[in-house]
């Protein structure tokens, strides 16, 4: 009777093993790895720390190697566990993941978060993670395993990560049969201002945030949500060169400056339903090219906000996307200006439903390359203006909003040509600036402004349309020659200044206007000022007959009798000035609220 039981054990044995490879042979009691046990630990990404040392707050993923050569394949019992060790208080436990399958075996591992295999663990440092895998009636010969954790926001120390590879010799034995550990590096502590790059070598110095593995909620993976939770609230995220964002929407939920350096981008790899960023703690959104990567149809959406406080939005190009920019019911309120939307498929901004009483003021942006129709939004499924929600002074290649966007849209307050780009940098060459009593050069020292004595210090905005000739669609009689840029010079809302407001324009953009202006055609004729070449233009095409010198008497058919400004030549600084109040046109309350001036030579 043994004998059959015997036989019949020994048959199945032998047919297990033409089904299963490796089962052929009755296994010993340990398994037979070829060669001395090894491992290795290697950083995966980011594929390297910059030259200073990883971030505070880093998260960083490793590939764990290790050969297998004593473990007992015979016990029920776990027979492998890798042990890692970090420095004490250098790591976010709650960061921590190790790969639930071996890379090679794609056996199963439990992070057991003990170690008791090791009787000596190491001096001043913390268990990481311990992972425990059973290997059955099978030689093993190595394996693998992915690790990711977070450097603590406060590890300062200098350490290792260290790995440990202990394998079961017998039902109460462990053998620790390898171990390895990284080179010594010390964390470099958060600051006010940290970055975010697409590699260590174009990390300035400083601590520098790059994207790690993985794709997990939140953002969880990309140096910017590392570098967003490890700042301090009022922090500056500067970005260098390309950065990229994964398929999870990056959440950023405290107040920070996140900012470019440089044309420095942030794009989207996967994801095409997510927005690339979320705030929901105020902050600002500064300098930045925004791209929705390799999405189409749908394009990706790039940035949402859900904020209680309030949020800027300046300096920015937004290319593609679904939608640049959708507010949910905030109740902080939104400044959006100096911004550049190139062909964002959808709409540049859209404000969600909600009772919110929250103000919108969208100034002095391009909106370019989007299709017809309305391209805001201020108050989704509404049914009247908002108020307060105001999208005037912007440039709209598609055609002006109407009332049906529930904006506010005043009549001849718009960009009459698209401003001028920045050179090698995001967003327009705009800008909003105080003018007080001292005459004070802005646009590259080529535009002053000076107020008089009387009344108090106000705030006017500068758009440089650089050559491209505001409103100059046929309804001009002719633009003069430029020598100077065109510039939209306008009131901030709610300035109501007092006395009168000078403006200069340099007229030195070549020597032969020099030349020109400083003849006696023009700036010569000091009896003449209606010739002195500052020229200024009325949106609605009325009051000016196309372009008239600020020091004439304007030509237009509304113009009703008014008299020109005081107009002065000042040929030491190559400049002319206008003392803008309310005697004449351009006057401050009439037309400083949407005026192009520039300086040029009649046609």
């Amino acid at each position: 009777m043994h004998r059959r039981k015997l036989a019949l054990v020994c048959f199945w044995i032998i047919c297990l093993g033409l089904i299963l490879p490796g089962w052929g042979h009755v296994p010993q009691r340990a398994a037979q790895a070829q060669g001395i046990s090894s491992a290795a630990l290697n950083l995966v990404a980011p594929a390297a720390c910059p030259a200073g040392g990883c971030a505070a707050g880093q998260r960083l993923s490793y590939r764990l190697e290790y050969t297998l050569g004593q473990y007992d394949g015979l016990t029920d019992l776990p027979n492998v566990k890798v042990c890692l060790y970090v420095p004490n208080n250098w790591y976010d436990a709650a960061s921590v993941q190790l790969d639930a399958n071996g890379g090679v075996t794609g056996a199963a591992y439990t992070n057991t978060g003990v170690c008791s295999e090791d009787p000596l663990p190491p001096t001043n440092y913390s268990l990481l993670a311990a992972g425990e895998a059973k290997f059955y009636l099978t030689n093993v010969f190595n394996d693998s395993l992915g690790l990711s954790f977070r450097l603590a926001p406060t590890a300062s120390v200098s350490g290792s990560v260290l790995l440990r590879v202990f394998e079961r010799t017998g039902p109460a034995a462990w053998t620790r049969t390898s171990q390895v550990f990284t080179s010594q590096s010390s964390p470099v502590a958060t600051a006010a201002t940290v970055y975010v790059a697409p590699d260590a070598a174009s990390c300035p110095s400083g601590p520098c945030y790059l994207n790690s593995a993985g794709d997990a909620a939140s953002g969880l993976g990309t140096g910017l949500k590392d570098a967003v939770d490890a700042a301090a609230p009022g922090s500056r995220i500067v970005v260098v060169g390309a950065a990229t964002v994964k398929g999870n929407t990056v959440a950023v939920n405290k107040s920070l400056i996140l900012e470019g350096q440089g044309n420095a981008s942030l794009t989207g790899t996967g994801g095409c339903s997510n927005a690339l960023v979320n705030f929901t703690a105020g902050g600002t959104l500064r300098g930045l090219n925004l791209q929705d990567g390799t999405c189409s149809a749908p394009d990706r959406p790039l940035v949402t906000i859900n904020s209680p406080v309030d949020f800027l939005v300046e300096y920015n190009t937004f290319n593609s996307g679904s939608e640049a920019l959708r507010i949910t019911d905030n109740t902080g309120n939104l400044t959006v200006r100096f911004n550049q939307f190139n062909g964002i498929s959808g709409k540049v901004l859209v404000w969600g439903s909600g009772s919110s009483p929250a103000a919108l003021s969208m100034t002095a942006n391009n909106i370019v390359g989007s299709p017809a129709g309305e391209m805001v939004e201020c108050s989704e499924g509404g049914t009247a203006v908002i108020a307060n929600r105001r999208v005037d002074h912007n440039y709209w290649s598609s055609g002006l909003p109407t009332t049906a966007s529930h904006c506010v849209i005043t009549p001849n307050k718009q960009l009459g040509a698209p401003a001028a780009q920045r050179a090698n940098l995001p967003g327009v060459n705009a800008s909003r600036v105080t003018v007080t009593n001292t005459k004070t050069y802005f646009m590259n020292n080529q535009v002053a402004l000076q107020r008089s004595t009387d009344g108090a210090d106000f705030d006017m905005l500068l758009v440089d349309h650089g050559r491209s000739v505001p409103f100059d669609q046929g309804r001009t009689t002719g633009s003069p020659i430029p020598c100077s840029n065109y510039y939209d010079i306008f009131l901030a809302e709610g300035a109501a200044p007092a006395g009168s407001l000078d403006i200069s324009l340099k007229y030195n953009s070549t020597t032969a206007c020099v030349a020109v202006v400083e003849s006696s055609q023009y700036c010569e004729l000091s009896t003449n000022t209606a010739k002195f070449p500052l020229y200024w233009y009325e949106p609605s095409g009325t009051v000016t007959a196309g372009w008239d010198t600020t020091g004439q008497n304007p030509a237009g058919s509304a113009a009703g009798g008014a008299t020109g400004q005081t107009t002065v030549c000042d040929s030491a600084v190559d400049e002319v000035r206008v003392s803008v109040d309310n005697t004449g046109r351009p006057s401050l309350s009439a037309d400083l609220n949407f005026t192009p001036f520039m300086v040029g030579i009649p046609i």
